[in-house]
């Protein structure tokens, strides 16, 4: 069972006194993302101070579901273990129309490097294990109860004022990342707002705890007897807790988030016994929305006050996870001088894609769960009955397509293909697949080769050419070399000396079936932000 805490930190001689000071990173936001990017940073050498106005972690169950690549990031920053010793791994999910299955769909097995496809666990969970991995990291400055207000941004540095509990006092800092939920108090001074779609519906969003026994799945209900003309979803929980949620009619907002008329709602669903514990309700309504552009001269916009989207799809926290790891290895470049400023552009442009296509997918979900036209509606019902019979028509059920990793397609980053490769290989802009390798310590994931570098994954048995190994050895990469014959040859499509470049989060930048130096050189410089006009 959970044991809320509050936290405090012991302030030093400056901040008793008020005094102003400098620092180079300062993340506003101690929530999920917030924190993740703290982990982030220092795992790349890079201190940072985050200001958090509270003293504890969230309430309610929030980012419940956690999909395989967001396991990988924060197995990397050392705060997996509790996550998957507390949640809960399901792999299958259930669809209904009144009480009848219609459809019900996989999301896969473990994968081959031994991490699930999604497991669930409350928010608050997660923010446990991190802030007590952040504990193990003397960089890393966590001021509880600690509010930031912006004074001035210049171009080379952000000026702020901080009310914390001793004290109340200025920091200057070269980068300012603003990691502050939904209704982002840094975005609001800056006069910025998230463009998209807020819909009117409303949506009961309960945490109730059930008798042990039943299989941990997804499951949605359109119509059921105890909700009609409503949706419903359910989802297991740590601890025996279930998150159900039921669209709400605009007569019982008012009322629906009482305990006792979520009690009737649930035992309406689950049956009627004794060992139901309602423990949160709350109500939501549901928007798809982003900023234009996450980059503001030194200010840099994370997670939710970047983007918000509906839960349907696990596209939430799914989504400000990536945006930490995008950034880190990225801000790690400018700050040691290795990388131009404009590289963080690139930032921008492809969680700014990223977040557009979550938006587009979680819109779509929405308006086929909540129909807000009559043809609309009318479409919903014919889907509904002919997905009886019809597994063309299952297809069309819609109720929220879970999250994946997204394809940096068009990013500036990725260097074109000149060869020609194996339909269905993983192109520029991808993320590398799950697979399991063999090293000196033995076999293990693929995505714990990934750290800071530059990975060049070299398919050959014969020893790596001099100038490639001068490139390892001056820290411009690290190589990996498989055998032609390897699993992860196989899923790259890669034949013998065929080479694949790939950046520090696992996304494909370049790749050639036989790479010379020079091409190598130049991908790099572009990955890096060195591009150059007619650079091949």
């Amino acid at each position: 069972m959970f044991v809320r805490q509050t936290y405090k930190h012991t302030p030093d001689r400056l901040e008793l006194e008020g005094t102003p000071i400098q620092r180079a990173v300062v993340i506003v936001g101690g929530g999920l993302v917030g924190l993740t990017m703290a982990l982030d940073l220092s795992c790349r050498g890079i201190p940072a101070l985050v200001l958090d106005d509270d003293n504890t972690v969230s309430v309610g169950g929030r980012a419940i579901c956690h999909a395989h690549k967001t396991l990988q990031v924060w197995d990397r920053l050392g705060c997996l273990e509790p996550v998957l010793a507390n949640g809960v791994c399901w792999s299958q999910g259930k669809i209904f129309h009144a009480e009848e299955l219609i459809t019900e769909f996989s999301v896969g097995t473990t994968g081959a490097d031994g991490l699930p496809p999604f497991i669930n666990l409350q928010q608050y969970y997660v923010e446990e294990a991190l802030i007590n991995a952040i504990a193990q990291h003397d960089d890393i400055d966590l001021r509880w109860n600690s509010k930031a207000r912006l004074l001035k941004v210049d171009a080379d540095h952000v000026l702020i004022e901080v009310e914390g509990p001793h004290s109340t006092y200025q920091v200057t800092t070269d980068w300012l990342i603003a990691a502050d939920g939904a209704r982002s108090a840094i975005r609001t001074e800056l006069g910025l707002e998230c463009e998209g779609i807020r819909f009117e519906d409303r949506f009961l969003n309960t945490s109730v705890r059930l008798p042990p026994g039943r299989t941990a799945e997804r499951l949605f209900w359109f119509d059921h007897p105890s909700h009609p003309g409503g949706t419903i979803l359910m989802h297991q929980q740590a601890d025996n807790l279930w998150r159900i949620d039921f669209e709400l009619r605009d007569d019982e907002v008012d009322v629906a988030t009482n305990i006792a008329d979520a009690a009737v709602r649930i035992t309406g669903l689950v049956g009627d016994t004794e060992d139901i514990e309602v423990e949160w309700t709350s109500q939501y309504a549901v928007q798809s929305k982003t900023m234009s552009d996450y980059r503001h001269g030194r200010i840099i916009f994370i997670g939710d006050s970047a983007h918000q989207v509906s839960p349907y799809g696990a596209r939430g926290g799914n989504s400000g996870v990536p945006d930490t790891e995008n950034l880190g290895w990225k801000l790690k470049r400018v700050l040691t001088g290795k990388a131009p400023e404009k590289i963080l552009d690139s930032y921008s442009d492809e969680r700014v894609a990223a977040a557009r296509e979550n938006v587009t997918r979680s819109s779509q979900s929405t308006e086929f769960i909540t129909p807000h036209s009559f043809g609309s509606h009318l479409l919903r019902q014919a889907v509904l009955l002919m997905a009886k019979e019809q597994p063309l028509a299952r297809l069309a059920v819609n109720t929220g397509r879970l999250s994946e990793p997204m394809l940096y397609a068009d990013s500036p980053l990725n260097t074109p293909d000149e060869d020609h490769w194996p339909e269905g290989a993983p192109m520029p802009g991808a993320i590398v697949p799950a697979v399991r390798i063999d090293t000196p310590l033995g076999s293990e994931g693929l995505y714990k080769q990934f750290n800071d570098d530059f990975v060049v994954v070299r398919v050959s048995a014969q020893p790596a050419p001099i100038w490639l190994q001068d490139m390892e050895a001056r820290g411009d990469i690290r190589l990996l070399d498989c055998d032609p014959g390897s699993d992860l040859a196989a899923v790259l499509g890669a034949g013998e000396g065929a080479m694949v470049l790939v950046r520090p989060d696992m996304h494909i930048c370049a790749r050639w079936q036989a790479p010379r130096q020079g091409k190598l050189e130049n991908a790099l410089l572009r990955a890096q932000g060195h591009i150059k006009e007619g650079m091949q």
